[in-house]
């Protein structure tokens, strides 16, 4: 009898799954093969999911970043720095810099 390597949650998905797999090897595979076939799917999306959460908090740190950045040109173009002077130190564009005047 076959034990699965892993539970889906969702028996619809699961029994779907079992059929597609046995749809293409015309019922002949053998189950260990299965077992493996699915572990080494499931390995993939668990390393697809890390990598979009790491790009995600990429993308999140850059923003909050950035906010920072922003934060600081506003105190400095309020102690009298320049727009030019406040693009050099802190890297941001002198367009987006007197946007915030």
């Amino acid at each position: 009898m076959f034990s699965k390597v892993f539970y889906i949650k969702d028996e619809e998905i699961n029994r779907i799954f079992d059929e597609e797999i046995i749809q293409l090897t015309g019922g002949t595979i053998d189950m260990s093969v299965l077992e493996i076939v699915k572990k080494q799917e499931r390995q993939q999306g668990i390393q697809q999911g890390i990598q979009q959460g790491i790009q995600q908090g990429r993308l999140e740190e850059r923003a909050k970043a950035v906010a920072e950045k922003k934060k600081f040109a506003i105190k400095m173009l309020q102690s009298g720095f320049d727009v030019e002077q406040i693009s050099d130190i802190l890297g941001l564009p002198t367009k987006e810099i007197e946007k915030l005047r």
